[in-house]
């Protein structure tokens, strides 16, 4: 019987072809005899570039998204064979490789991976937590706006759909104080007490009265013991 794949059913003639190149064959053969997919080294992808030799970081960084790469590939094929085990330390290899070197997965490989991945996947759901999770700022170069132009639309949607939910998560530990912050206050002694929090003017009412009886908010104790995140935000109400 026949096991269905998301992109097409599993036959052993047609493009799969295309997968089998020296660098696969050399992990797998290596995976046989140790049980383990083999550490980063360029020497083992040279055929996968196009130079013979590492000369500096650009180089480098070029090698580093082959190996990402590549090591999709070797998830992809032993999938197609049903060889679930290296298909486990294939996967293993790109989350290792990635966390080891503080990396995010490179802009090819994300590609790829939505192009031949499952999406409820393993990998693929990593690829989405990784890109959350290191939080760096896009570069604002032609080049890279190319690059996220050419990102697939489902992984620019989880990312952004994960994002609203880390977003809810904070909000959920400082509802009460986002709630008056955001609220509108009918009262001039809450709006100069608000203000006083955000560290924002030194003005005092005009009868020259502490608002309310409250003592300074300087010595005041947060509520339920954490720090306001009023302070944190910094979103003055004027």
């Amino acid at each position: 019987m026949w096991r269905s794949y998301h992109v097409s059913p599993v036959i052993l003639f047609g493009a799969w072809l295309l997968l089998i190149v020296y660098s696969i064959v050399h992990i797998f053969v290596q995976w046989l005899y140790s049980s383990e997919i083999e550490d980063y080294s360029p020497e083992h992808i040279m055929e996968e570039l196009d130079f013979k030799v590492i000369n500096d970081n650009r180089d480098n960084d070029k090698a580093m998204n082959k190996w990402e790469v590549l090591l999709l590939k070797c998830s992809v094929l032993a999938d197609r064979f049903m060889a679930f085990e290296f298909v486990q330390a294939a996967e293993g290899g790109f989350i290792d490789f990635i966390l080891k070197n503080d990396r995010t997965p490179c802009h090819e490989a994300i590609v790829y991976a939505y192009d031949n991945l499952p999406q409820e996947g393993r990998l693929v759901q990593f690829i989405v937590e990784r890109e959350c999770q290191d939080g760096k700022i896009p570069e604002n170069t032609p080049e890279k706006q190319k690059l996220y132009s050419e990102l697939p639309h489902e992984f620019l949607v989880q990312v952004m759909i994960r994002y609203s939910r880390n977003v809810r998560i904070m909000e959920r530990e400082c509802r009460g104080d986002i709630t008056y912050k955001y609220s509108y206050h009918r009262k001039k002694e809450d709006r100069f007490h608000q203000r006083q929090v955000n560290g924002i003017g030194s003005e005092t009412p005009s009868d020259g009265s502490n608002p309310v009886g409250r003592s300074s908010p300087v010595g005041r104790s947060s509520p339920v013991g954490r720090s306001s995140p009023v302070s944190r935000f910094s979103f003055g109400l004027t």
